[in-house]
């Protein structure tokens, strides 16, 4: 069964600290859900580097997010590592909310022979907005396929 990291709590990291540090903080956290976890096998962190100014000394120079994301077949979830100069807090990424598709669809091909109010003197702009209206008010709870 994989491993959900979204809820791991970090809140000792802060601004000044070395990237490896951070990174080891990170990998132990996730070792105590997974204990093989290993960095860019089965979890990711991405924008540590976005937080240093400079490349010289490797230490995290500003405030800012960084993110965590389960990957591979033994972890899921991601989280926010928020770090500060007064430590770090993490906040887990949840999925968004997808619409739900209803059982019954309509196929647009039932639209033909519904627009009738169309002649040669319609100009483009008309039609698209005919076209539009006859598509929403068909579509109005439906899903439309085709």
């Amino acid at each position: 069964m994989k491993q959900d990291i979204s809820n791991i709590e970090i809140n000792n990291i802060n601004v000044g600290m070395e990237t490896r540090a951070i990174e080891g903080e990170i990998l132990n956290a996730v070792k105590s859900l997974y204990d093989n976890a290993k960095l860019d096998t089965d979890y990711k962190v991405e924008g540590l580097k976005n937080l240093l100014i400079d490349d010289q000394d490797e230490k995290i120079d500003i405030t800012g997010y960084v993110s965590v994301l389960a990957i591979g077949d033994y972890l899921m979830g991601a989280f926010l590592l928020e770090i500060s100069e007064d430590g770090s807090i993490t906040k887990p990424i949840e999925k968004p909310n997808r619409p739900t598709i209803p059982d019954e669809k309509k196929d647009i091909y039932l639209l033909q022979g519904e627009i009738t109010d169309v002649d040669n003197e319609t100009d483009k702009k008309e039609l698209d907005a005919i076209i539009y209206s006859k598509i929403k008010e068909f579509a109005e709870q439906d899903v439309l396929v085709g």
